[in-house]
């Protein structure tokens, strides 16, 4: 009786023991997994100094005194490659991590005003090189992000910009281009209409 009754404990602690460890197994939490930040190379800013004339605005009839004629010289100043930003900057279309976001500051000098004023032309793409296709300029961010930038390009950028002869300014257009794209011959284009031929504008002098 006496060998009976301790076989009964034992069952009863061992039993005991079980429900315990099943209990703490369940209550264990899940594991989540964190995900990895996109490492990315600290921004590096190159002085350039390239540019051109646009002379495409010109109407002006010297017989009748009338017209337009308007003439502005762009400059790549600098461009900065790996530019910082915040995903939350973006209204969509964040940089992945095979992308870099490519800054490029661009000087508006106007030469000659006869009849209007020059205005900075916000049509600018760039290339890669000779063979790649042309990105346009990248003007997903959010409102509040122009508000902190106001020399970024924006939508609104073609038409707040007036200047009159002799006087200068400086805008950043951003476009999303390869993580590792070489930018030894690059350049900017300028569109200026269907029946015009683009302006071409190297990024490296």
């Amino acid at each position: 009786m006496k060998k009976f009754s301790i076989l009964i404990l034992a069952s009863a602690l061992t039993l005991t023991s079980c429900k315990k460890e099943q209990t703490e197994e369940q209550t264990e939490e899940p594991t989540t997994e964190t995900p990895t930040a996109i490492v990315r190379p600290e921004p590096k800013t190159t002085v350039s100094g390239t540019s051109f004339i646009d002379e495409s605005e010109n109407t002006y009839d010297k017989q009748f005194q009338s017209g337009s004629h308007t003439k502005e010289k762009y400059t790549v100043v600098s461009y900065t490659t790996n530019a910082k930003f915040a995903e939350t900057e973006f209204e969509n279309s964040v940089p992945t991590e095979d992308e870099q976001l490519l800054a490029v500051n661009i000087g508006l000098e106007s030469l000659l005003c006869d009849g209007r004023f020059s205005g900075m032309n916000t049509s600018f793409s760039i290339h890669i090189d000779d063979k790649a296709e042309e990105i346009q300029k990248f003007t997903s961010f959010k409102p509040e992000f122009f508000k902190a930038n106001p020399n970024a390009v924006s939508l609104d950028t073609n038409t707040s910009v007036t200047l009159k002869k002799g006087e200068k300014t400086e805008k950043i257009f951003y476009f999303v281009i390869p993580k590792d794209a070489d930018l030894s011959k690059a350049y900017l284009t300028l569109y200026r209409g269907s029946d015009r031929e683009e302006l071409k504008l190297p990024l490296n002098p």
